[in-house]
C-alpha cells in the first residue's frame, strides 16, 4: 500500500471546509487535504508535502486568473475571483487535486448606529444582511451613553445580528460610560485590548488598522503608546494598499466644521508618511467624499488620504456647517446608508448605499 500523502493548509485567516473530490491518478488513498478551500481575494496558502514523499512535487492551477503558484512548495495566491483546480504531480508520477474558491474581499460599515427608538438603525442593519464580508464601525455604536443598556437595548436588536462580522472603532458617546467599558465588554477581543481599542489585521492582502480618536479621553501614556504602535505597525508591515478607521474626522463639511479635531493630526501623518490609501471616519452625521489630500488638507492625487465620512448609521442626519470643505466632491445628508468597499490587490471599488438599496455614489481608486 503506498504511503498517503496529507497537503496541509496554513491559513493566516481564511476558512477551509471538507467534502472529497476523487483523486486524479495515482495509486489509492492519495489526496489533498483539504479538498476544498475557500479564500480571500488577496489571500496566499502555504500548501506543503508531509509524509513519505521522494523528490520534488510540482503544483499547478488550472485558472490562473483565480489562483497562481507563486512560490515553491506550493505557495499560492488569490488573484481573483472564481475557482480554479489545483493539482499536484509528486516526483515518481502520484497526483491529487483540490478545488480553491476565492471571493471578493467586501468590507462595510458606517458610524454613528443605534438609537432605541429609531428605526434607521434597523433600515442600515437590513443593508448588511445583504452584504458579505467584514463590517466596520466608526464609532457611536450606541446611543446615547454607550451603557450596556444601550448595547443591549439598541444596538444588539439590529446591527448586533452581525455582530461576529463587525470590527469596531469606539466614539465619544461610548466614553460618556467611564473608560468606554460596556462597549470593550460587549466586542470583546474584536475591539482590541481593553481599555485601548487599537488594533489591525490582514484583510484581501490589505492592512487594516481600527485606532481610537478618542484622545481626549485616553491617558497621555496611552496617547503615545497608540502613535508608537501605529508607526510601528505601519513599518514593521508593509503592504500595496492600507486603510484606516475611526471615529473623529481631520475635514468635514458638517456642524462641527472644517477641521474637526486637530488631534487626530498625527494619525493623518503617519499614514501619509506610509502611503496608506483611504480613511473612513465618522462623528458628523452625513456622508462625504473627499479627493485625496496629504495632512495639511492639500490635494495630491499621487500619494494623497482619500477620506470618507460616513455618520449615517442610524442617528438623525444633520445639516452641513457654514461652507462646504473646498476638496470635498461628494455631500449627503438626504440618507441614512453604509459604504462598502471591494478591495482588490492594488486598487478598490467604493459604493455608498442608501437605505432603499440604491447606490448614491460609487467610484473606483488605485492603491499608492
Amino acid at each position: 500500500m503506498r504511503p498517503r500523502i496529507l497537503i496541509l493548509l496554513l491559513l493566516g485567516g481564511a476558512a477551509a471546509c471538507g467534502a472529497r473530490i476523487p483523486f486524479i491518478g495515482g495509486g489509492a488513498g492519495l489526496a489533498i487535504s483539504p479538498e476544498r478551500v475557500s479564500l480571500i481575494e488577496g489571500d496566499t496558502v502555504t500548501l506543503r508535502l508531509v509524509g513519505a514523499v521522494g523528490g520534488e512535487a510540482e503544483w499547478a492551477a488550472s485558472d490562473t486568473s483565480v489562483v497562481s503558484v507563486v512560490g515553491p512548495g506550493g505557495r499560492i495566491a488569490a488573484a481573483g475571483t472564481g475557482r480554479s483546480l489545483v493539482t499536484v504531480r509528486t516526483a515518481d508520477g502520484q497526483t491529487a487535486r483540490a478545488y480553491v474558491f476565492v471571493s471578493r474581499a467586501v468590507l462595510v460599515g458606517a458610524g454613528d448606529i443605534a438609537v432605541c427608538g429609531y428605526e434607521t438603525d434597523e433600515h442600515t442593519a437590513r443593508l448588511l444582511d445583504h452584504s458579505a464580508g467584514l463590517i466596520w464601525t466608526a464609532g457611536d455604536n450606541a446611543y446615547p451613553s454607550g451603557t450596556r443598556a444601550n448595547f443591549e437595548e439598541c444596538f444588539e436588536p439590529t446591527w448586533g445580528r452581525h455582530k461576529e462580522r463587525i470590527r469596531p472603532s469606539p466614539g465619544n458617546h461610548e466614553y460618556r460610560s467611564p473608560g468606554a467599558a460596556p462597549y470593550f465588554e460587549y466586542f470583546g477581543d474584536a475591539a482590541g485590548e481593553a481599555g485601548k481599542g487599537w488594533y489591525s489585521y490582514r484583510y484581501g492582502g490589505w492592512l487594516i488598522l481600527s485606532l481610537n480618536s478618542n484622545l481626549s479621553e485616553l491617558p497621555e501614556d496611552r496617547v503615545r503608546e497608540q502613535m508608537e504602535w501605529l508607526r510601528e505597525t505601519l513599518q514593521e508591515n508593509p503592504a500595496k494598499c492600507s486603510l484606516a478607521y475611526f471615529h473623529h474626522p481631520l475635514w468635514s463639511s458638517g456642524s462641527h466644521g472644517g477641521n474637526t479635531d486637530e488631534d487626530v493630526r498625527p494619525f493623518y501623518d503617519a499614514l501619509y508618511e506610509a502611503g496608506a490609501d483611504v480613511v473612513l471616519v465618522g462623528h458628523d452625521h452625513h456622508y462625504e467624499r473627499f479627493v485625496p489630500l496629504n495632512p495639511d488638507g492639500e490635494p495630491d492625487p499621487d500619494r494623497g488620504i482619500r477620506q470618507f465620512l460616513v455618520g449615517t448609521g442610524g442617528g438623525a442626519l444633520r445639516t452641513s456647517g457654514e461652507q462646504v470643505h473646498p476638496h470635498s466632491v461628494r455631500f449627503d445628508n438626504d440618507a441614512h446608508g453604509v459604504l462598502e468597499l471591494v478591495l482588490h490587490a492594488d486598487r478598490y471599488e467604493w459604493q455608498f448605499l442608501g437605505i432603499n438599496g440604491r447606490g448614491r455614489d460609487s467610484g473606483q481608486g488605485r492603491c499608492h
